[in-house]
C-alpha cells in the first residue's frame, strides 16, 4: 500500500510541472504576437502617410554631417586668414661652417727606427744589485742547511752576509760541531741545580787560525749569573778542540741549560 500511494504521489508531482511548463510556453508565444501585430500596425500607419520611420532616420543623418563638414570648412578658411606675419620678428641669423683644411700629421721615421739607449749604471747600483743578487742566492743554499745550523746562523742577522765566502763556508759547515763540543764540556753549576735555574744564553768570540780565541763576551743572558758566569769558563776550557778557520772567524753560540 505504501509503494501505491509513493508512486501516486510523484505522478501528481510530475503532472503539474508538465502543466506550469506548458502554460509558460504559450504565455510567451501570445506576448511575441502580439509585440509583432503593434510593429506591423505603426508601419502600415507610416505608409498611409507617404513615409517610412527608417527612410526619416537616415535623412536625419545626412543632414547632420553635411552641417558638420560646412562648419569643418569654415573653421579651416577662418584659420588660414587668422594667420598673420611679423615684420618686426628679428632675423634668424645663418651660420655658415668653415671647412678646416686636412693637414696630415707629419710622422717622424727617424725617431721610430732609432733605439733609446739605456742609461749605464753607476759602479754604486752595480755593487747594489750584485750583493742583493748573492744575498738571495745566499739565502737559498741556507735553507737547504739542518736547523740546528740555521738556528746558529739567525743569531748573526744581516751582517752574516759581510762575511767573506771562506768565513761564510768555515761558519755553515762547523757552527753546529762547536756547539756540540761546548754542551760536551758543560757541567751545570750547584746552585742553579739546587735553585731550578734554567735557560739559554748567547756568546760571541773571535776565532783564529792558530786556534786561540778573543774577544769572548756575553750577548744575551738568562737572567742569572751563575749560568752566565758557567758559559764563558766553559768555552775558555772547550775552544782547544774547535775547528781551526783559515780566517779569523767571529763565532756567535747558544748555551742551553735544561734540568729533567
Amino acid at each position: 500500500m505504501r509503494n501505491l500511494t509513493y508512486k501516486i504521489f510523484i505522478a501528481f508531482l510530475i503532472s503539474i510541472v508538465m502543466h506550469v511548463l506548458l502554460y509558460i510556453t504559450l504565455d510567451r508565444n501570445i506576448q511575441n504576437n502580439k509585440l509583432q501585430i503593434n510593429t506591423t500596425n505603426k508601419i502600415m500607419q507610416d505608409k498611409k502617410n507617404g513615409f517610412t520611420t527608417v527612410k526619416y532616420v537616415k535623412l536625419k543623418k545626412k543632414q547632420e554631417k553635411l552641417k558638420k563638414a560646412k562648419k569643418v570648412e569654415k573653421n579651416v578658411v577662418k584659420k588660414k586668414v587668422v594667420k598673420k606675419v611679423n615684420k618686426k620678428a628679428p632675423k634668424k641669423r645663418v651660420v655658415k661652417t668653415i671647412q678646416l683644411p686636412n693637414i696630415k700629421e707629419k710622422i717622424d721615421l727617424k725617431h721610430l727606427f732609432t733605439i733609446q739607449k739605456q742609461k749605464e749604471k753607476s759602479p754604486i747600483e752595480k755593487l747594489k744589485e750584485q750583493k742583493e743578487f748573492e744575498e738571495q742566492r745566499e739565502r737559498a743554499e741556507l735553507r737547504q742547511l739542518d736547523e740546528v745550523t740555521q738556528s746558529y746562523i739567525k743569531l748573526y742577522g744581516k751582517q752574516y752576509f759581510t762575511f767573506s765566502k771562506e768565513q761564510k763556508r768555515y761558519l755553515k759547515e762547523n757552527l753546529s760541531r762547536i756547539g756540540r763540543i761546548t754542551q760536551r764540556h758543560l757541567s751545570y753549576p750547584g746552585i742553579s741545580i739546587r735553585t731550578r735555574q734554567s735557560g739559554i744564553n748567547v756568546v760571541e768570540f773571535m776565532l783564529h787560525p792558530n786556534g786561540d780565541i778573543t774577544d769572548l763576551k756575553l750577548i744575551d743572558s738568562s737572567h742569572y749569573t751563575a749560568l752566565d758566569q758557567n758559559s764563558i769558563e766553559t768555552i775558555q776550557v772547550a775552544y782547544k778542540d774547535y775547528p781551526k778557520p783559515s780566517e779569523p772567524t767571529q763565532i756567535k753560540i747558544y748555551v742551553r741549560y735544561v734540568l729533567y
